[in-house]
């Protein structure tokens, strides 16, 4: 199988993945937010810190949403990121995002890789995949979902209290 089909194959599973999620409530999901090796998603939780534009301005995703979760669909490894575009943002939703990476930032090393000044990425969590089967990239998915809501708890918990 050659790897396009491979990568192509994996992100239908993981949209599938999100669509289930979403018919169950515990994510917000547009395919048509999605775009080359990249599913993404939104959650009611984060959406409330950093809320859509309702200036009618678009982001880098050329949408009004200012974060996504991300999901990097790769042959063998998905990357699940907490990603900002500061493309249009406005200066309330932009001090919530700087605040939120001087406070949380958890990446292994700057992500510079297609950034530029528009886009950062707050958290990284990745999981290996080995055969490709549905059961595996579900199962692979359910744990990064599982890491990222408990950032994402974590994060909801420390503004709530106060805490920076």
């Amino acid at each position: 199988m050659s790897k396009s089909i491979t990568e192509e194959m994996v992100k239908d599973v993981i949209k599938e993945w999100a669509r289930n999620k979403a018919e169950n409530g515990e994510i917000i999901f547009d395919e048509t937010f999605c775009g080359g090796k990249f599913v993404r998603y939104k959650t009611d939780k984060m959406t409330l810190l950093i809320p859509d534009n309702i200036e009618g301005k678009l982001s880098g995703w050329k949408r009004p949403d200012h974060y996504a979760y991300e999901i990097e669909c790769n042959q063998t490894i998905l990357n699940l990121m907490l990603t900002f575009s500061y493309t249009n943002i406005s200066d309330e939703t932009k001090k919530i995002c700087e605040k939120l990476w001087n406070n949380f930032k958890m990446m292994p090393k700057m992500d510079t890789e297609n950034s530029g000044d528009n886009y950062f990425r707050l958290c990284i969590y990745d999981a290996n995949i080995k055969e490709y089967n549905e059961k595996e990239i579900y199962e692979a998915m359910d744990k990064l979902f599982y890491q990222m809501k408990g950032y994402e708890e974590f994060i909801c918990y420390k503004l709530q209290k106060g805490k920076i």
